[in-house]
């Protein structure tokens, strides 16, 4: 839209009480004001802008004494920032989901969530927040409309690829471009940093309820330089918390944005008059950053939202005033914070082997107790050995789905180290009497090595019995042999079981029967017949190996009686 005549003499007018005399032309819907020579036109540019940015007008240098005027456009549509805002929230909160539901095996779907969202959204938000306080104070005190950026959502891997700026009105000088993106770059950069460490050093939150920790497909790989500067004094095997890997997630978008590009952050930062220099700078940026994507797809997405709005970096209303030293040096250290933070491959399989052997895959849950010693939960030890060149961190889940507890000496072993690790299943966490299957895995990365449990699960009868109790403890030593007498008040349709080590082999005495069997066995045909009231002998005689077993006599319906042996040499 033109300027009418009497806007134009009002400009005018208001030029000459700043300025001094000055001329006028039109171009379009352009008017230049053509000012005296020798004039500060940094300090009088301000004060002219100042005086005409609520008339709806914009002001902006062309030449060395020619300042051009046109109305400001008004109408802004942020329908697309607000879609893309909500694309990203849901991106993050996905990408945070997917990640904590593989950290914490045996973990549901809300809990997952939950982690997703208090400890991998809100810290990705915060690091978005801190990086926007620098450009809202420098809008102000510059008295130009703070807009809020463009958010780049990244669903396939991290959530987001940060932020690119959507000014409504252009920066009024290169400092305060310079100033507020490095400064939100070198805050944003921070605040990743500590998030990252706070997740490292184990003080980000509780120990959850499901404390076993899994290996998400793939082991995250840092910045090379930042792992010589800081994992030097923060060594860390294996994968990152969800809050160390929000704080891992947030180095990386605000190393990408630090890119010389377009309206990336860096991209403000190029404040240089020398527009070919300026393109050829974004173009050379953007082929590195679509060659880091020939390594991992992901980094593509970028990009392509860089092109949709123009690889040339932007330029301030006064591109004229001298750029300051302070606007120099915070120049040069967003180039440090451009290569600490990039990681042109995130993600890498580990080349890491091991070999698992489980002693006792069988064991015994009592429905109605909640004693562990008395069978109020089933513990099975793992014994992982290392074969790999590098060091690896054990990681565990259950199949189907059920909480558990895992611990070990040690979580992260050395080359040829072995360690002895400990899943523990609460009575609560398996739901039905009988037996019940399991397949555990254990992960380092690449390798992944499964064996099947089973839970032994029964309620304990009033109506049945060991030698009158139920259960019924007893410690036997040497040669001595478990002489049980199983009783039933009705006549029942029993199977017994021995549950014991693999390496304990015994002789079995049952229902006039003798055999000789090794671990965990069923020493009745399923369906034997007893008698009410009357006694069934049961003889346990251990041959080899010593330790702890069970003896338990079930009904169809796994009501029934147990007992707990301890041997001794």
């Amino acid at each position: 839209m033109s300027i009418s005549s009497r806007e134009k003499d009002r400009i005018k007018h208001i030029a000459e009480s700043i300025f001094g005399k000055i001329d006028i032309k039109e171009e379009g819907d352009i008017l230049f004001l053509i000012l005296p020579p020798d004039i500060n036109n940094e300090l009088f540019f301000d004060k002219f802008y100042d005086s005409i940015k609520n008339s709806g007008y914009i002001c902006f240098m062309d030449e060395e004494n020619e300042i051009g005027v046109m109305r400001r456009d008004k109408r802004v549509n942020n329908n697309v920032k607000l879609l893309l805002l909500i694309l990203t929230i849901l991106s993050i909160i996905y990408a945070g989901f997917t990640y904590s539901s593989s950290y914490y095996s045996g973990s549901t779907a809300s809990e997952a969530l939950f982690a997703s969202i208090i400890y991998f959204a809100i810290p990705i938000f915060t690091i978005f927040f801190i990086r926007e306080i620098p450009k809202v104070i420098v809008h102000r005190r510059s008295g130009i409309p703070y807009s809020i950026p463009i958010f780049v959502p990244n669903p396939i891997s991290m959530g987001t690829m940060g932020l690119i700026n959507a000014p409504e009105v252009p920066y009024k000088n290169r400092n305060d471009m310079i100033v507020s993106s490095s400064l939100s770059l070198i805050f944003g950069f921070v605040a990743a940093m500590i998030f990252y460490i706070a997740g490292i050093e184990d003080i980000s939150y509780a120990i959850p309820v499901i404390t076993s920790v899994n290996i998400p497909a793939h082991t995250i790989s840092s910045p090379l330089l930042f792992q010589f500067i800081i994992l030097r004094y923060l060594p860390i095997q294996g994968n990152l918390d969800p809050l160390a890997y929000a704080g891992w997630v947030g180095m990386i978008f605000t190393s990408f944005n630090a890119f010389p590009i377009g309206f990336l952050d860096g991209g403000v930062i190029m404040a240089i008059n020398n527009q070919k220099l300026k393109r050829d700078i974004s173009y050379i940026s953007l082929f590195a950053m679509i060659a880091f994507s020939l390594t991992f797809p992901s980094w593509l997405i970028l990009p392509v939202f860089i092109l949709l709005m123009g690889v040339n970096a932007p330029m301030s209303l006064n591109h004229l005033q001298a750029v300051r030293a302070h606007s120099k040096a915070l120049a040069v250290s967003v180039i440090f914070i451009l290569f600490i933070g990039i990681v042109p491959y995130p993600f890498h399989t580990t080349q890491s082997s091991f070999t698992m052997t489980v002693p006792d895959n069988s064991g015994l849950i009592l429905n109605n107790t909640s004693y562990r010693a008395m069978g109020g939960s089933a513990t099975f030890t793992f014994a992982v050995r290392n074969t790999g060149p590098t060091p690896i961190e054990p990681a565990f889940s259950i199949t189907p789905s059920t909480p558990f507890n895992v611990t070990g000496y040690e979580t992260t072993l050395s080359p040829g180290a072995q360690e002895i690790f400990s899943i523990t299943i609460d009575s609560n966490s398996v739901n039905s009497l009988g037996i019940n299957t399991y397949q555990v895995s254990v992960t380092t990365g690449q390798f992944t090595r499964s064996t099947s449990i089973e839970i032994y699960k029964l309620a304990l009868s009033h109506t049945m019995n060991f030698n009158s109790t139920n259960p019924y403890i007893l410690n036997i030593n040497g040669n001595s042999s478990a002489d049980l007498g199983f009783y039933s008040v009705e006549n029942q349709s029993i199977a017994i079981y021995l549950i014991g080590p693999s390496n304990m082999s015994y002789m079995a005495s049952v229902h006039g029967s003798n055999a000789r069997e090794t671990g965990t066995y069923l020493l009745t045909v399923s369906g034997t017949q007893i008698t009410g009231g009357s006694v069934e002998s049961v003889v346990i005689t251990p041959l080899k190996g010593t330790g702890y077993f069970q003896v338990i006599a079930v009904n169809q319906t796994w009501y029934g009686a147990a007992a707990f042996i301890e041997t001794g040499s």
